[in-house]
Parts: structure tokens; sequence; C-alpha cells
């Protein structure tokens, strides 16, 4: 039942009530919010990876925690094969190097490593309307969006070595500020989810980082020697010389 007072509220509740089982199923020691919009999200409190940690391109959001930086997406100053989970969250929209942040991500994660990607539906009807909301409430930095359609997250995704687990859509309904009309659309927007879920203005992806299987190499060893395979023919005896 939507009944949040506010657009990004009711944004931050629906993908909250999503990503709250998958966080809990990921374990781990070490886990990377990319992005403002991913901060917002309380992913400390259900997530079982035993230290979170945020980076955004701005001024860290709070001064009080030792968890934030401020550092480049797309250059990550992280060691590789080191981090457990990254979730990236209505960042790849408004990036100016989606794929590059795609392969950094793909660098820091360990084999099996999990990544949450959030994004809007570029084919959806209110799909603009809802990245509009994002741009007010949360302050970006680039001037414009480039939606990415979920079908070619999952592209850039599987080139880069990963094994698609999780899918999920939400919201069909455009975002009001009206806390009464949004009540009452909630059914709707439950049926057109359930019918047509192609309609809905945000998608979730958890993708695993598969393992690289190596090709053992057997070793060249000293070949023997190649012997004739049929026995050589005896030369013929002049029998006339024989009696001589």
């Amino acid at each position: 039942m939507i009944k949040s007072k506010s657009p990004l509220a009711t944004l931050l509740e629906a993908e909250q009530a999503i990503l709250t089982p998958w966080l809990g199923r990921v374990f781990g020691y070490y886990c990377l919010s990319l992005g403002s919009f991913s901060a917002k999200m309380a992913i400390t409190n259900h997530s079982r990876v035993q230290h979170c940690f945020f980076i955004n391109e701005q001024l860290p959001l709070t001064y009080s925690q030792d968890n934030q930086c401020k550092a480049l997406l797309h250059q990550l100053p992280i060691a590789s094969d080191s981090i457990d989970l990254v979730v990236l969250l209505h960042q790849l929209e408004f990036s100016a190097y989606p794929h590059q942040v795609l392969r950094e991500i793909e660098r820091i994660l360990i084999p099996e490593g999990r990544l949450i990607i959030a994004g809007l539906n570029p084919w959806s009807f209110f799909g603009r309307r809802w990245a509009h909301t994002l741009l007010t409430e949360i302050p970006q930095q680039a001037s414009k969006t480039n939606f990415i359609s979920q079908i070619r997250i999952k592209d850039w995704l599987q080139l880069l070595g990963f094994e698609i687990e999780k899918q999920h859509r939400l919201i069909c309904i455009p975002p009001f500020h009206n806390n009464t009309m949004m009540h009452y659309l909630a059914p709707i927007d439950k049926a057109l989810l359930n019918f047509f879920p192609a309609l809905s203005s945000l998608y979730l992806i958890q993708a695993k980082k598969k393992i690289s299987t190596l090709t053992p190499i057997k070793p060249l060893w000293q070949s023997s020697p190649n012997f004739a395979k049929t026995a050589s023919q005896p030369s013929p005896v002049n029998r006339h010389n024989e009696k001589s």
C-alpha cells in the first residue's frame, strides 16, 4: 500500500521492500554503495555484510560518519577483487561514463560477488516524470538523463561476465505529491504490474560475478621416436650365387 507523502519517499519505500530480502541473502565482509541515491536507502540496517561504506562524486552527505568519501565512480580508488556487494541505484542514468562505471564494479568485485542495480524504464509512460523527481529532490551533477533499458543493462552485464540472478519491476503510476491520490492509485498500480509489467517505471536487477574458468594446458613431454609401423622386407637372395 502506497502511503508516502512525497514521490521520492514513495520510490524509496517501493524499492526498499524489494531490496530488503535481497540484501538479507548476501553475505561477506565489505559492501559498497555508489551514488547519492543509494545512500538514502537503509542498506546498513538490512545487509548482512559486516562493513558498509559509501562513495559519491559530490560532497559527502554527512560529515559525522567515517564511512563516506568523495571519488569518481568511473575511477574507484579500491583494490581489485575486494568487495562482496555493490549497490548502484539510479546512477547510470546520470553518469557520463556508464560503461566504465560497470567495468570498475566488475574489477573491484570478488568472484561470485553481487551487484544490485536500479534504473528507469525508457519505455514507460511516466519514466521521465520519475527522473525529474530524482533530479529535483536529489541533486545530480549531470544536466540530462540518459535512459538505459533493462535489456541493455543485462547485455552489458553479460558481456562483463555477470550472471543475472533476480529481476523485478515496480511502479506504473506517475509521481503525485497528493498522499490521497497515491493511496487510491495503489490498487491500480498493483494490477498494472501484474498484467503489464513492461509499463513499469523502474526496474531492479541483481547480478553475480562469475568465476573465470581456466583451461589446463598439458605439458609437452619429449616425444618418443617414431618407428616404422611395418617390418622391412629382407632383400631377395640370388640362389644362383649360393650354389656357386
